[in-house]
C-alpha cells in the first residue's frame, strides 16, 4: 500500500495508450487510459500551467519562462523515480478495470500544487490535490513514455505566445480522490 501519492505511467503498444495508475496514501488506486489526443493536450498546456505557478511579483514575459523552466527542472531533479510503485486496491467504485480519461483540468493551488481533475468515461470524476513536484514527476513520466511511444510530443514549459486561461476548480481532499 502507498504511503504517499504515486503515479505509474507505462506506455501500452498493444492500445497505442498509456497506462496511468495513481495510488494514494489512502491505500486505493485508480487506473486509467490516456489516448494521444489527450497526452498531447496535457502537455501542450503545461507551459501555461508552468507560468501560473510562477511567483506573481514575477512580471517580465521572459523572466516568467526561465523561473518556470528553473521550477520544473528543480522539481524533476529533486523526485525519487528509483522508488517503486506499490500500488494499492482498486478503487471500490471504478474496481480493476482501467477506465478512458476523457478530460484532464488542472488549475495551480495559490502557495503551491495544483488541483487535478480527472472525467472518465464513466461519467465519473476523480479529483485531488498534488504537490507541485509530484505534477512535474508525473509530466515527465508521461513525456518518457511518449517518447518511448514515438509519440513525438513535448512538455510546453515555455509557450510562445499566451493561451486561453484556465477554467477554475473546486477545491478537493488533499489525501484521498474525491469521486463523483
Amino acid at each position: 500500500m502507498a504511503k504517499d501519492l504515486q503515479f505509474s505511467v507505462r506506455y501500452d503498444p498493444a492500445q497505442d495508450r498509456m497506462m496511468l495508475l495513481a495510488a494514494f496514501p489512502d491505500g486505493t488506486e485508480v487506473r486509467a487510459w490516456m489516448t494521444r489526443c489527450l497526452v498531447k493536450n496535457l502537455l501542450g498546456m503545461s507551459g501555461q500551467v508552468a507560468e501560473k505557478m510562477v511567483p506573481q511579483q514575477v512580471v517580465e514575459p521572459q523572466a516568467k519562462k526561465e523561473v518556470a523552466q528553473f521550477q520544473r527542472e528543480a522539481a524533476v531533479q529533486q523526485a525519487d523515480f528509483r522508488k517503486g510503485f506499490q500500488g494499492g486496491t482498486p478503487h471500490p467504485e471504478l474496481g480493476e478495470e482501467l477506465r478512458l480519461i476523457t478530460e484532464i483540468r488542472i488549475k495551480p493551488k495559490e502557495g503551491g500544487g495544483m488541483h487535478m481533475r480527472l472525467a472518465l468515461d464513466n461519467a465519473k470524476t476523480v479529483a485531488w490535490l498534488i504537490p507541485s513536484q509530484t505534477y512535474w514527476g508525473l509530466l515527465h513520466l508521461i513525456e518518457r513514455q511518449s517518447h518511448r511511444a514515438e509519440w513525438d510530443l513535448v512538455a510546453k514549459v515555455a509557450p510562445a505566445e499566451p493561451e486561453k486561461p484556465l477554467r477554475g476548480e473546486r477545491i478537493v481532499a488533499k489525501d484521498k480522490p474525491k469521486l463523483n
